[in-house]
């Protein structure tokens, strides 16, 4: 795929699957929602969870995105490696802003309007995942219009 229809992908498709390592050397997977800061893809996560787990023991990992036709016979897929790392918020409205981003990632404003009550007090804040990305590739079985 080109730079533009990798680009096309992570734009158009919401969900991605994160891939790191358990400290034991199994993998693992989450699904994610993420967002587009710079060069980075940020979102967030369970801080105490089992990702977590795996970043602080191999911060490398794989967001890979895809799409496919109901029965397999066309498809767009991207792989983006990286570096992971827990960022904490500066303050309240730079945590709500991650949420904000999110809800507008989605297309689904007030989604998060519980989490923004709860996680955008200070003392409360989600550290944001951050994925400084390194290297991306993808793969297609069909012709993609870039436009819209």
């Amino acid at each position: 795929m080109t730079d533009e229809e990798i680009q096309k992908l992570l734009t158009d498709v919401t969900w991605g699957t994160l891939c790191g390592v358990k400290p034991n050397g199994e993998p693992y997977a989450v699904e994610f929602t993420c967002f587009e800061d710079g060069d980075d893809l940020c979102g967030l996560i369970n801080p105490k969870g089992e990702m977590s787990s795996c970043i602080r023991h191999q911060p490398r990992v794989c967001l890979k995105v895809c799409e496919s036709s109901r029965i397999s016979t066309g498809f767009r897929a991207a792989s983006f490696f990286g570096t992971a790392a827990y960022v904490e918020p500066t303050d309240a409205s730079d945590m709500l802003r991650t949420w904000e981003v999110l809800e507008t990632r989605m297309k689904a404003p007030g989604l998060f309007d519980v989490a923004k009550e709860k996680y955008s007090k200070p003392g409360n804040f989600l550290p944001v995942l951050r994925i400084k990305v390194d290297r991306r590739s993808g793969v297609t079985s069909w012709a993609l219009p870039i436009a819209d």
